[in-house]
């Protein structure tokens, strides 16, 4: 009678075990799957933010360069040889960049571009008999030869960018994307009027080539037969991760189905990033995310396209593992159950802290800082955003080495975080540019900026290969209370384009009342 109550009792435990293994089995499975689902669409969201950011810091640098050059010239004659050393700066700090030109209402034209021989300067003086001149410039700035253009018809007046610039007149006016002329590569021109007395004077132009930022959302896309995409609402694919794109070429008939069917649905909808759920042409369910933006009179859209699989494929595994481990789950016990858990989390802890993270300097990388930013413009915080740039910092690279470049960019970082005061955050944006979030009034932050001025300059960066001497160049822009972080953003890289063309190893701040960089006055001289 024993007996058999004891194995009763035995059975009955065992029952109660493999019921409580089944349950916890059955929980882990539906907190893998929530997982996944939930961890796919933030992938795609942080890749759009990506794109974002991506595209704004590739529109700036002609934004700020515009600006610059349309202060200088409405304050006299346009005399644009005197911009030959301004913009020969902008080629050489932003490598989007392949020319800038300005051209007037007599069709007089000056233009600065890059080549493959180095640097090509055209000038178009309509002054008595029309004269056309082309100088080429090694990487070093020699004189490779100088040529008239006898018969050279090219006439400012009549090119897409001007009309631009002169309808849109105080705002910066962008064309349509395509192919330039001499470098053969997709592109985008940005321009804008030169009024003085309310006549307008000329149009000042910045050409951007549009190849890297297709190249950065082909390294961007969610999976491999994934899409990360650029469009128009109203002309199509601009750029995209199919590599045909970049070149101008179309899309294949499957991709730009796809693509047409998402954009007839999100042009409807309000600006904002979103995740609709569409079937490609296989019969399977593709997340898409979305985020329309403004380039001057433009509409342009960023998706990004990807299966569930495709998107998250570690953790879409680490779902299809849980499937099987739950047919088996009478064979194993609790303590399989937490080991298998723990492959599960780790990849989202390390996803989490991947995207907030700069791997080289461990600094918050750009979107941390805009969501700092975004708080204390939220709490109406006075603040500033201070853009950090190592000056010739190539040359090091050149001369050093990429190791030894990554060093000298350690320590910087170092010496800025050492730099700054309580609550105030610094990150590393790309390169070897940093920009720092600083919390108080002007005064305030003018002293924390000339602070990261010195600690960087004042003493030689020890390395691996010696001391280095280093400089940086500081542009600071100033928000009193609630404002918008990009713009800010923007206004301090307009300042620091400046303090780079005044010579470097300086800060230069942005004056809101006038619109523009200004001289940078020191509150510890």
């Amino acid at each position: 009678m024993r007996s058999r109550v004891g194995r009763a009792i035995l059975a009955f435990l065992l029952l109660s075990q493999l019921a409580t293994i089944i349950g916890l089995v059955t929980i882990s499975r539906h907190e893998a799957n929530q997982l996944v689902d939930e961890r796919s669409v933030a992938v795609l969201h942080e890749n759009i933010a990506d794109a974002r950011h991506r595209l704004d810091n590739h529109l700036i640098p002609a934004e700020a360069l515009l600006g610059f050059t349309e202060n200088v010239l409405s304050d006299g004659a346009i005399e644009p040889q005197l911009l030959e050393g301004a913009f020969r700066e902008i080629l050489v700090e932003s490598p989007q960049v392949a020319g800038s030109f300005v051209g007037d209402e007599l069709g007089n034209f000056f233009y600065v571009s890059r080549t493959e021989e180095g640097i090509r300067v055209k000038e178009i003086d309509t002054a008595g008999d029309r004269s056309v001149n082309v100088a080429t410039y090694d990487q070093q700035g020699m004189l490779i030869r100088a040529e008239t253009l006898e018969d050279d018809t090219y006439d400012p007046r009549a090119r897409p960018w001007y009309g631009v610039a002169t309808d849109n007149v105080g705002a910066i006016g962008w064309t349509d994307p395509y192919v330039f002329f001499t470098s053969q590569q997709p592109g985008i021109t940005a321009a804008k009027a030169i009024v003085r007395d309310d006549e307008i004077q000329g149009v000042v132009g910045v050409d951007v080539e549009l190849g890297a930022l297709s190249e950065f959302l082909l390294a961007l896309r969610p999976a491999e037969n994934g899409e990360a995409v650029i469009v128009d609402s109203e002309t199509g694919v601009i750029l995209g991760s199919n590599r045909a794109a970049a070149t101008g070429e179309p899309l294949d008939a499957e991709t730009q189905s796809e693509i047409e069917a998402v954009i007839g649905e999100v042009v409807d909808r309000e600006l904002g990033a979103e995740v609709l759920e569409v079937e490609n042409t296989n019969g399977e369910t593709e997340r898409v995310a979305f985020r329309q933006v403004e380039v001057g009179d433009h509409d342009w859209i960023i998706l990004m396209m990807g299966t569930e699989k495709e998107v998250v494929g570690e953790l879409a595994a680490s779902k299809e593992r849980d499937r099987r481990l739950q047919l088996i789950a009478g064979a194993i016990a609790l303590a399989v159950t937490a080991i298998v858990a723990a492959p599960i989390l780790r990849p989202v802890r390390e996803l989490e802290h991947e995207a907030q993270i700069d791997v080289l300097t461990e600094l918050p990388n750009r979107r941390s800082i805009m969501e700092a930013a975004d708080r204390l413009s939220s709490s109406a915080s006075p603040h500033a955003f201070a853009m950090v740039d190592v000056d010739r910092f190539k040359l090091v690279n050149d001369e050093y080495g990429h190791q030894v470049g990554d060093e000298v960019l350690c320590e910087i970082a170092l010496r800025l975080s050492d730099a700054l005061e309580m609550g105030d955050h610094i990150g590393r944006i790309g390169g070897e540019e940093f920009v720092a979030l600083l919390r108080g009034d002007a005064e305030q932050t003018s002293r924390t900026a000339e602070r990261m001025l010195r600690a960087v300059s004042e003493s030689p960066i020890p390395t691996s290969d010696g001391v280095i001497p280093v400089t940086v160049s500081i542009g600071l822009a100033t928000a009193p209370e609630i404002s918008d972080e990009v713009r800010l953003l923007a206004d301090a890289d307009s300042a620091l384009l400046a303090a780079k063309s005044a010579g470097r190893n300086r800060i230069m701040s942005f004056d809101v009342a006038k619109e523009c960089p200004v001289e940078f006055e020191s509150v510890t001289a």
